[in-house]
């Protein structure tokens, strides 16, 4: 096992013999190699391809006494990511009444909650081991059977970490950690304060599109949610398939007519009204100005 001294003495020798360095800085695992020392650098702990070694122990080596402190990811790194060699851990949001659950890969404390989203921004770190979903679940930050943070029900089980998303009365658990899984922060960052109303749709963790949450509790949202997939359906992307594409008509007039149908029931609450007022007279006006033929 590497000691102190022969890490001191090898940084030492990389520093006297420092090789020629041509390639980017970012090598493909994605972090900066040191020009000078030819050294990897993962947020914690300096890595050398050549010697294929850490050459420091993991920071979180204390919290696993049973795993050798020079290994990666439990010494399974298909199934395991590390993004930066620290902990990283759950946080709860409440947004329009309903609590949310997911796990921030960028943050490892409420300091970094803090930082982050700003101090009033209502978002809380969970410690290791809280109970959400008004009790029926458990959230881990740093389980040994999985790096990126696992959720368990009542019963102690798991829950499957590959874009599962619970939904209960007032809360969603986003129990999805993969890079495939949707990725929280992407959320409610459209119009009008929604996720699928615009161009900025929810994203996974590798920032692809992604279709996983379905708010079935807002009647704009999964009227959005729809017009989006009817728009996936035909090929249409970006601005020019919103505005210029003639595949996309039908799904603009299906959302116009459901937003319509919103904004006149009397048992919707008055926000998801308004909203939909605001919907069905932004694509009326797209419909009209766009895809209107001139003749």
């Amino acid at each position: 096992m590497p000691t102190q001294n022969y890490t001191y003495h090898l940084a030492a020798l990389y520093s006297l013999h420092p090789k020629p360095y041509t390639l980017k800085n970012f090598t493909f695992s994605a972090k900066e190699k040191d020009a000078e020392t030819g050294l990897s650098y993962f947020g914690s702990r300096y890595y050398s391809s050549d010697l294929s070694i850490w050459l420091s122990v993991d920071p979180m080596a204390s919290k696993y006494p049973g795993l050798r402190p020079y290994i990666y990811c439990a010494n399974n790194p298909i199934k395991l990511v590390d993004p930066n060699g620290e902990e990283i851990d759950w946080v709860e949001r409440k947004v329009n009444g309903r609590k949310e659950v997911f796990y921030d890969r960028t943050v490892k404390s409420q300091a970094d909650v803090d930082k982050k989203y700003g101090n009033n921004s209502g978002i809380r770190h969970l410690a290791d081991g809280s109970k959400v979903g008004n009790g029926q679940y458990t959230v881990y930050n740093d389980h040994i059977n999985n790096k990126n943070g696992v959720a368990k029900d009542a019963n102690g089980n798991a829950l499957n970490p590959n874009r599962t998303i619970i939904y209960g009365n007032d809360y969603t658990l986003f129990a999805g950690v993969t890079d495939e899984s949707v990725d929280a922060k992407s959320l409610h960052n459209n119009m009008f304060g929604s996720s699928y109303i615009g161009a900025d749709n929810p994203k996974d963790y590798k920032g692809k599109d992604n279709y996983d949450y379905q708010p079935i509790w807002s009647p704009t949202e999964m009227a959005a949610y729809l017009h989006d997939k009817a728009y996936d359906a035909v090929g249409a992307e970006g601005v020019s398939g919103a505005l210029l594409d003639q595949r996309t008509k039908c799904a603009d007039q299906c959302l116009i007519y459901e937003c319509k149908k919103i904004a006149k029931n009397p048992k919707i609450n008055t926000s998801e009204r308004s909203r939909a007022r605001k919907i069905a007279f932004g694509f009326s006006c797209i419909d009209f100005i766009f895809k209107t033929p001139r003749f």
